[in-house]
């Protein structure tokens, strides 16, 4: 079906399952910094972090000047300033996050930061975990110190990696080296199969303390699906390796973060990435696919942002996850948290509802 076995040679084992942290707390304004040539998933996994986190963002975009002095590779095809700003503009429209985003000019790494009409006004910056990128954040709070502005709290996300395990970045795009995303057909569900898919998919547990041991799953990897599940299964420490969730739950927002750690002597705060996919309800979306392949192929715990409605996504995760890994969802008319193991008769199950779901 859709040359999926293809895709499902590339996930052979889930993130190491780890424990992971639901905090209530957001920054006021949160900045980000970059040239964004190419829009692709790391960018957007970047911003959407950084939204998820705080109440406002400012993303700084490198001038089509600053870019020139920058010397990067291929840097002779960077989409000039004007495209690179309309292609963020676009992307936080999708998300209907518009209201919650500036744009300013970036002529060198710290100005905006020190100078501009925002600098008293931000409390944090997101960064990759790129080494030299943390040490020039480091410098940034030692000058904001000078210009007698509160120190950034530094939000560091890993990097994002393609299914070959290499960095995705603009570089890869510009020298056409990339993984190029699975292109399925948008699916939508029909009545006929609804009270299938209601059907638990296997044991019903009221607590994650009457979930199987997790160290039986530090090889497979864990799955959560939905808020509810995955706000439980944080409380009791219950490791995962990937997260599905919408921040809803029964169609109610939610306003939560998800960290791993936080270091409060350098002042860092570990955020898993936070990769985003539009799926509107009752649909399965093209891109969702290859949204829950990249998590599945990152080395640390990652988190999915549904932006729609998450329900569906339950089809893509089995059907991606390598044999053997557990899946835990919430189940709402029950109460009660499901869980099963990916192997290939739920695999088979999965591709049956799936063969009568419409194309779209």
């Amino acid at each position: 079906m859709w040359n999926l076995p293809k895709l499902q040679k590339f996930v052979k084992t889930l993130p190491r399952p780890d424990k992971i942290s639901i905090g209530t707390k957001r920054f006021k304004f949160c900045v980000v910094g970059g040239t964004f040539d190419r829009m692709h998933i790391g960018h957007k996994t970047l911003i959407n972090t950084a939204l998820i986190f705080s109440e406002n963002i400012l993303v700084c975009v490198t001038s089509d000047t600053y870019v020139r002095k920058l010397r990067k590779i291929a840097g002779s095809i960077i989409e000039p300033y004007k495209i690179r700003e309309e292609h963020i503009r676009n992307f936080v429209a999708e998300l209907d996050q518009s209201n919650k985003i500036r744009i300013c000019i970036l002529e060198d790494p710290y100005s905006p930061a020190l100078t501009s009409q925002f600098a008293d006004k931000l409390d944090s910056i997101a960064v990759s975990e790129d080494p030299a990128v943390l040490a020039r954040t480091f410098k940034l709070n030692e000058l904001r110190k000078e210009h007698d502005l509160e120190i950034l709290t530094i939000l560091r996300i890993p990097l994002l990696r393609d299914p070959y395990g290499k960095v995705i970045s603009s570089t890869r795009y510009r020298l056409n080296d990339y993984f190029p995303p699975p292109r399925p057909p948008k699916l939508r569900v029909t009545k006929n199969i609804i009270d299938d898919i209601r059907k638990p998919k296997g044991p019903t547990v009221s607590s994650p303390k009457d979930l199987p041991d997790p160290d039986s799953f530090k090889k497979k990897g864990i799955v959560a699906i939905g808020d509810a599940a995955l706000n439980n299964l944080s409380k009791f420490d219950y490791p995962i390796s990937v997260a599905i969730v919408d921040f809803k739950i029964q169609r109610r927002d939610l306003n939560y973060t998800i960290f791993y750690n936080i270091d409060e002597r350098r002042n860092i705060v570990d955020a898993p990435p936070i990769i985003p996919v539009l799926n509107s309800p009752g649909t399965i979306s093209t891109q969702t696919w290859f949204v829950v392949l990249l998590a599945y192929v990152q080395t640390k715990p990652s988190i999915i942002s549904v932006y729609g409605e998450e329900d569906l996504l339950g089809f893509p995760a089995t059907v991606l996850a390598p044999e053997g890994a557990l899946i835990i969802y919430g189940d709402p008319f029950r109460n009660k948290l499901v869980y099963f193991i990916a192997d290939w008769e739920q695999k088979e199950k999965a591709f049956e509802l799936l063969s009568k779901m419409r194309k779209i």
